[in-house]
């Protein structure tokens, strides 16, 4: 937050801690209301979280009080059935919009600050992780099922580059010119603008 502490998503303790920059306790949030939550962002000054086993976003005020629960849509699945929708992964821009990776759908969401849906960018066969340039234009996707890396416009939706390859890192090889992914997951932009990818299975 805004104070540098820290907000983890304790799923099988269906809890959000708040930890000091030193890693002191500072609160939880989320007990009895949560029911697997896996990732959290901060979005105009209060806090939003994914539980994935619900379905929804499920959002509090920075001192932990409840205001409100917000039920994904469901999405049309492989056979045109709805699929039950599992967010996975979060990312607020700066203008306080808040980006949904939800897994099973395989889609990527755009909510406004009040959490109300205002996008969809469909088409990913596995999204888990989502980012946020610092200058809010740039929207990263990562989807573990291909191993690669989506670019979108932020405003627009409409995709800019598509960049990784499915392959297993050997120390004692050079890397290849088109750099191997294996099932990435979490995105982050840092300060300067470049894209950190946690790169699961290397």
């Amino acid at each position: 937050d805004a104070s540098g502490n820290i907000l983890i998503a304790d799923a099988n303790n269906k809890r959000v801690v708040k930890l000091s920059p030193a890693g002191a306790f500072l609160a939880e949030y989320g007990q009895g209301v949560l029911s697997r939550p896996v990732a959290v962002t901060l979005s105009a000054g209060r806090v939003v979280v994914a539980d994935a086993k619900a379905g929804q976003l499920v959002l509090f005020s920075e001192d932990g009080a409840l205001l409100a629960r917000v039920d994904l849509p469901p999405a049309a699945g492989p056979d045109e059935d709805p699929e039950e929708p599992r967010p996975v992964a979060l990312a607020a821009a700066a203008a306080g919009n808040v980006w949904v990776a939800d897994a099973k759908g395989g889609r990527v969401l755009r909510y406004t600050p009040g959490l109300a849906l205002a996008q969809t960018i469909p088409g990913f066969p596995r999204p888990e992780g989502v980012a946020v340039s610092p200058s809010g234009t740039c929207l990263a996707v990562s989807d573990s099922k291909t191993s690669r890396i989506r670019t979108f416009d932020a405003e627009l939706g409409a995709g800019l580059a598509a960049f990784g390859a499915h392959g297993n890192i050997v120390e004692t090889k050079p890397l290849p010119a088109e750099f191997f992914l294996n099932k990435p997951a979490q995105l982050a932009f840092d300060a300067q603008g470049t894209l950190l990818v946690a790169d699961r299975n290397n």
